[in-house]
């Protein structure tokens, strides 16, 4: 009898394992967005932060010039402190703000080579109105999966 209950946690903890892996892989897609000229880009999944006052789900875009944060909040670019950072590599600042609740990035192709080597990409956004005013939020994405959703985006149409 023990054997078997011990035989049936181990499929359990393997099973559960594979799955948590697909979880991790599915953490960063293929889409293709709408309008008049069609784009395919990379997406990755929510991440939740804070934004000063709430919890907020942010994802990120990646196109073929440029990677953006999306949130729900309004970003606030007055103090140039804006950045994305891939592991401990040199940060890409940007003050380009998309709408009120987005911020976009130029990337070059050696931190898209970055992200697909790479374990995390770091985020540090601030917000607005915060007062009082008090420093940018980090939030960070796991970059697995993410060299899988750049190659099948090579052949995205």
């Amino acid at each position: 009898m023990k054997k078997k209950f011990t035989t049936g946690m181990i499929a359990i903890g393997v099973l559960l394992a594979s799955l948590s892996s697909v979880a991790a892989n599915a953490a960063w897609q293929v889409e293709k967005g709408g309008g008049a000229t069609p784009r395919c880009f990379i997406k990755s999944g929510p991440q939740k932060m804070q934004d000063g006052y709430r919890t907020i789900s942010v994802h990120a875009e990646l196109d073929n010039e440029s990677l953006t944060l999306v949130t729900p909040s309004n970003i606030d670019t007055s103090f140039s402190d804006l950045r994305i950072q891939v592991d401990h590599k040199t940060p890409i600042t940007s003050t380009a703000v998309v709408g009120k609740e987005s911020v976009r990035f130029i990337v070059s192709p050696q931190t898209v080579n970055d992200m697909r080597r790479g374990k995390v990409l770091k985020a540090y956004l601030r917000f607005w109105p915060t007062w009082p005013v008090t420093k940018a939020h980090s939030v960070s994405f796991s970059l697995n999966g993410f060299s899988a959703a750049s190659k099948a985006a090579k052949s995205c149409n």
